[in-house]
């Protein structure tokens, strides 16, 4: 773990993550992927609708999130985290966690961030894909996966309901690829 921090912070305070890139460390590998405008547009519409904080000029904000067992650095797209929340960096009050596929990070989003999120019990994902159109809802981590998938194209909202997170995501305006 301590090699992949090293690497991680190598790299993030480089010029990539100065220029739009995002930094990360998935299957022990350094991944620098960039964020189309496209991406973060999206990003900016789900931040709004999870009401998450305010974007940083050059996209949106990128912070690392810690899961218990998983020695990669994973910065998601998108977290909203519980209000009540004791820490922001605590996996245990993430509430939902939103990936916008590219090019870039296609086999990402779908396998090890899945499988990562669902083993720290990350209880809802959201994987927006603008080459499918398609948004997928994950739901009820059960070991390395999720028991529950919705899959709603472009242009229809997603119900998202767990807890006390309670509200309707609109991806009308979500731009395709």
């Amino acid at each position: 773990m301590i090699e992949a921090v090293e690497l991680h912070r190598a790299l993030m305070w480089r010029v990539w993550a100065r220029r739009g890139y995002r930094v990360q460390i998935v299957d022990d590998c350094g991944v620098i992927a960039p964020e189309p405008a496209n991406h973060i547009r999206i990003i900016r519409i789900l931040a709004a609708q999870l009401g998450v904080g305010p974007p940083r000029k050059s996209g949106v904000r990128a912070f690392q999130v810690a899961l218990p067992g998983c020695a990669d650095i994973l910065v998601p797209d998108v977290v909203r985290y519980r209000a009540d929340a004791a820490s922001p960096w605590s996996s245990r009050d993430i509430e939902i966690v939103a990936e916008v596929v590219s090019r870039a990070t296609h086999y990402m989003d779908y396998g090890p961030k899945l499988t990562a999120y669902a083993t720290a019990k990350i209880p809802l994902y959201l994987v927006v894909d603008p080459s499918t159109a398609r948004c997928h809802l994950y739901s009820a981590p059960t070991g390395t996966d999720y028991a529950r998938r919705l899959t709603v194209a472009f242009g229809e909202e997603i119900r998202v309901t767990h807890g006390l997170l309670d509200l309707t995501l609109t991806t009308t305006h979500f731009p395709r690829d």
